[in-house]
C-alpha cells in the first residue's frame, strides 16, 4: 500500500475514532435498553465497552499503516497509575470476586472490567480532540442529550405516556437511570444552558439555549431535591468566577427573560396554591442509607480489612454484616443496601486505606487541573463547560455515589481540559505538568515528536499484537455476559406471563453464559423447586413424573450449593435461599429440616442483627412441634425489633402451645397495637385474643402479668408498615411430596 493511500486511510479512521468519542457524550446519558433485567447502568456500561473496543481497533489499525499513537500526560497520571494497582490487589482478595470483576448484580460498577474500559477510554480519547471547536461539539451534543433526558423525566413525573411501555408510567422514570442521575444531568444541563445562553450569537443558539434551561431548571425544580439545588448553586458560582459576561442589547435581555422565567418556575412550585398543582405527591424518593449508619459499617470494614478492604462493589456484603441495632427500627428495615452515603465511604470500605489514599492524590490533580482550567476559560468560550461541569460533578461525588454516567463525564470532560491546554497555546503550562509527573518521559508538547509518542516500526508491533488479543478475549467475555442478562431478562418475562418452561430455559442458557453469577444460580434453583412443586401437586404422579421431580429437586439443590460454596458464601441471601429449598423437602427428606436449620444459622452469623431469619429458624422449630426452641427464637426476634408484629404473633401462638396463655395474652396485645386497625390481621388478632381469655379463664389461678417497660414505654407501637401475620412454622409453603 503506498504512502498516499495509508495517509487517506489514516485520516479517515482518524475521523471514524472521534465520531465514536464525540457521539458517545450524546449517548451515555439517553442510552437504555428494556432487554436486560437492569436497563440503564448496564446498557450504559456496555455501550461504552463497545465503544472503547472500538476505538482500539481502529487506534491498532492506524498504528499498523504508520500513524503516531499519542498517549497524553497530565497530573492525572499517577493517581490514575495507582487506582488502577489498587484496584486489581483489591479485586484478587475481595470477598467476592466476580462483584469486583464484573461488578455487583444490578449496580454493575465499579469493578475491574468497567474501571480498565473507563481508563481506555480517558487515554484513548483525550488525544482524539484536536481543536476548540471539537470541545463545543462535544458540550452542544451533550447539552441536547441531557435536555431530552430532562424532558422525558417531566413526561414519566406527570404520568404523560404516549407509548406502550409499561415502564414509562412510573413517574420516577428517567433515561439516566435513577432520580439521582437525572438531577445530575438536569444541573449539567441548566448550567450548560446559561454558558450557550452568553456566548450564543445567533436567535437560534439563544433560543435553543433558553429552552434548556428552562426545561432542566423545570426538572430540578418539581423533583425539589436538596442534592440539586446543591449542585446547582455550585455550578452558578463557578460560572461566576470562569465565565466573563458578555455586555450587549440581546445578551441582557436573553438573561432577564431567562431570570424571569426561573423565578417564576420557583414561584408555582413553591407557593403552596399552585405547589399543590405542580407537585405530583405520588413522585417516590430514592432510598438511600444514612451517613451516620454508613460511617459506622465503613469504620467496622476498615478495622477488619484495613488496607485494600474488601473489595470493587462489596458493599452489599458489609452492610449486612456491620449494621447496627437501630436500622432494625427504619421504615427500610428490610432493605440490603449495596451503597453507602457516598463515594467516599465506598471507597474507603471497599478499597481500604490505600483506596483513600489514590482518591485523595486524585483530588489534588483534580484541583490543580482545574485550577488551570479556570484561567484558560476565561480566555476561551469553549473551555467554560467542561471546566464548570467537572467541578459539579466531583461535587457531585461527596453526597452520592460513582455510576458509569457520572465517571464517564468527568474523565471525558478532564480530559477535553487537559488536551485543551495545548490548543489554547499554553505550552507552557502542559510542559510544567509533564516534568512533574514522567509516566513515560519528559515530553515538550503534546502534539509534537517526543517520547511520550510511540512511533517506532517494530516497538508498535509489539503493544499493538497483544493489545488486539486482550481486546479480543475481553469482548467475547462482554458478549457472554451480556448474552446471559438478555436470557435473564428474558426469564423474568417470562415469568410474569406464567410460562415456566420458557423460564426455565432462559435461566438454563444464562447460567451455560456466565455460571458465576450467584443470582443465576440461585434463580434458577428456586425455579427448579418451583417446577418440582407444580408437577407434585397433580392428583397422580406417573414414574416419568416422579423422574422429573426427583431431576428438578436436585438440580435446585446443586445450584444453591453452587452459589453459597462456591460463588459466594459471604452473602447472606444466598443461604436464605438454600434454606428455603430445604424447606420444602421437609415432608420428604428425613434431614432436610436440620440442613436448612444449618443454612439459616450460616446466614445469621453473616447477618446476624435481621429478625426475620430468627423468625424463620422458630418456625421449623414450631413445625418439629419443639415449642420451647421455637418460642426462644421468637423471642430474640421480638428483641432485634420490638415493634416487628409477626414475631410478637408467633412468639404468642408458641406460648400458647407451652400454654403460659398470660404471657401469651401480653404478646397478642402488643400485636394489636401494631397491625393496622381495619385491618383484616388487626380482626384475627381479636378472635385469637379472645380465644386465649377463654384458656386463662379454664386455668385456676391465672394472674394478670405486669406490664413490660416497653409497653409502659411506648416502644413497642410502630407506624410502620407490616407484613401479613403468619405462622411461620405453619404457613402455605408448597412443599414436594
Amino acid at each position: 500500500m503506498n504512502t498516499s493511500t495509508s495517509h487517506t486511510i489514516i485520516v479517515a479512521l482518524r475521523r471514524v475514532s472521534t465520531v465514536v468519542y464525540t457521539m458517545l457524550f450524546a449517548l451515555i446519558p439517553i442510552f437504555f435498553l428494556p432487554i436486560t433485567t437492569e436497563f440503564f447502568e448496564f446498557n450504559k456500561l456496555y455501550l461504552l465497552i463497545a465503544s472503547v473496543i472500538l476505538l482500539v481497533i481502529l487506534t491498532a489499525v492506524r498504528a499498523a499503516l504508520g500513524d503516531k499513537v499519542e498517549l497524553i500526560k497530565s497530573p492525572l497520571d499517577f493517581p490514575i497509575v495507582l487506582a488502577l494497582s489498587i484496584l486489581i490487589l483489591a479485586t484478587i482478595f475481595s470477598l467476592d470476586k466476580n462483584s469486583s470483576i464484573y461488578g455487583e448484580y444490578g449496580r454493575w460498577f465499579p469493578g475491574l472490567f468497567s474501571g480498565i474500559t473507563l481508563l481506555v477510554f480517558f487515554y484513548i480519547g483525550t488525544p482524539l480532540i484536536k481543536s476548540l471547536k471539537s470541545v463545543s461539539t462535544v458540550s452542544k451534543l451533550l447539552l441536547a442529550a441531557v435536555t431530552l433526558s430532562s424532558f422525558v423525566s417531566v413526561l414519566s413525573y406527570y404520568g404523560i405516556n404516549p407509548t406502550n411501555f409499561s415502564f414509562l408510567k412510573n413517574p420516577a422514570f428517567s433515561m439516566a437511570g435513577s432520580i439521582t442521575a437525572s438531577v445530575l444531568l438536569a444541573t449539567i444541563g441548566f448550567i450548560s444552558g446559561l454558558v450557550f445562553l452568553n456566548t450564543g450569537r445567533k436567535l437560534p443558539d439563544k433560543v435553543s439555549s433558553v429552552t434548556a434551561i428552562i426545561i432542566n431548571f423545570f426538572y430540578l425544580a418539581i423533583t425539589g431535591t436538596t442534592f440539586g439545588w446543591i449542585l446547582s448553586i455550585v455550578g452558578v458560582l463557578a460560572l461566576t468566577v470562569t465565565m466573563k459576561l458578555r455586555k450587549s442589547p440581546g445578551n441582557t435581555f436573553s438573561f432577564l427573560l431567562t431570570a424571569g422565567v426561573i423565578f417564576g418556575i420557583m414561584a408555582i412550585t413553591l407557593v403552596p396554591t399552585t405547589r399543590s398543582v405542580m407537585i405530583n405527591s405520588n413522585f417516590p424518593k430514592e432510598i438511600q442509607l444514612n451517613l451516620k449508619e454508613s460511617w459506622g459499617i465503613t469504620t467496622a470494614t476498615v478495622r477488619d480489612y484495613p488496607l485494600l478492604g474488601t473489595g470493587p462493589s462489596t458493599f452489599y456484603l458489609n452492610y449486612p454484616r456491620y449494621k447496627s441495632l437501630s436500622q432494625n427500627m427504619s421504615s427500610n428495615w428490610m432493605v440490603n443496601f449495596d451503597k453507602p452515603a457516598n463515594e467516599v465511604l465506598n471507597v474507603l470500605g471497599n478499597f481500604g486505606l490505600l483506596g483513600l489514599l489514590a482518591l485523595i492524590l486524585f483530588s489534588l490533580a483534580l484541583i490543580k487541573i482545574l485550577k488551570e482550567g479556570i484561567s484558560l476559560a476565561r480566555s476561551q468560550d469553549e473551555l467554560v463547560i467542561p471546566t464548570v461541569l467537572s467541578v459539579v460533578i466531583a461535587i457531585s461525588f461527596m453526597f452520592t455515589y460513582a455510576t458509569v454516567l457520572n465517571t464517564f463525564l468527568l474523565l471525558g470532560l478532564l480530559g477535553q481540559l487537559i488536551a485543551s491546554y495545548a490548543l489554547a497555546g499554553n505550552i507552557e503550562t502542559v510542559r510544567g505538568f509533564s516534568m512533574e509527573l514522567t509516566m513515560l518521559a519528559n515530553t515538550s508538547s503534546l502534539w509534537q515528536d517526543s517520547e511520550a509518542i510511540i512511533r517506532k516500526e517494530h516497538f508498535k508491533y509489539i503493544v499493538m499484537a497483544p493489545l488486539l488479543a486482550l481486546t479480543g478475549y475481553f469482548g467475547f467475555l462482554q458478549i457472554k455476559a451480556y448474552s446471559a442478562e438478555y436470557y435473564m431478562r428474558k426469564s423474568v418475562v417470562a415469568a410474569t406471563q406464567n410460562d415456566a418452561s420458557k423460564m426455565y430455559d432462559s435461566q438454563q442458557k444464562a447460567i451455560i453464559l456466565n455460571p458465576k453469577r450467584e443470582n443465576y444460580q440461585l434463580s434458577y434453583a428456586q425455579t427448579n423447586i418451583l417446577l418440582a412443586n407444580v408437577i407434585a401437586g397433580k392428583e397422580s404422579l406417573s414414574s416419568e413424573d416422579e423422574n422429573t421431580i426427583k431431576n428438578l429437586v436436585s438440580q435446585a439443590i446443586k445450584s444453591s450449593q453452587n452459589a453459597t460454596e462456591k460463588t459466594n458464601p459471604f452473602n447472606s441471601q444466598g443461604w436464605l435461599v438454600r434454606a428455603g429449598i430445604y424447606r420444602n423437602l421437609t415432608t420428604t427428606a428425613e434431614n432436610a429440616a436440620e440442613l436448612a436449620l444449618q443454612s439459616y444459622n450460616t446466614a445469621l452469623q453473616l447477618d446476624p442483627t435481621n429478625p426475620k431469619i430468627r423468625l424463620d429458624i422458630g418456625g421449623i422449630f414450631f413445625s418439629k412441634k419443639d415449642y420451647l426452641s421455637a418460642a426462644n427464637q421468637f423471642r430474640q426476634a421480638t428483641n432485634l425489633k420490638p415493634d416487628y408484629a409477626n414475631a410478637h404473633y408467633n412468639f404468642a401462638q408458641a406460648l400458647v402451645m407451652l400454654e403460659d396463655y398470660a404471657n401469651a395474652k401480653r404478646e397478642m396485645e402488643i400485636v394489636q397495637k401494631l397491625v393496622a386497625p381495619e385491618s383484616g390481621d388487626s380482626t384475627k388478632v381479636q378472635e385469637e385474643l379472645a380465644a386465649i381469655d377463654q384458656k386463662l379463664q379454664q386455668v385456676a389461678g391465672a394472674t394478670t402479668q405486669k406490664p413490660t417497660v416497653e409497653e409502659i414505654s411506648g416502644s413497642t407501637e410502630s407506624t410502620a408498615p407490616q407484613e401479613q401475620l403468619v405462622k411461620v412454622g405453619e404457613e402455605s409453603i408448597d412443599q414436594i411430596k
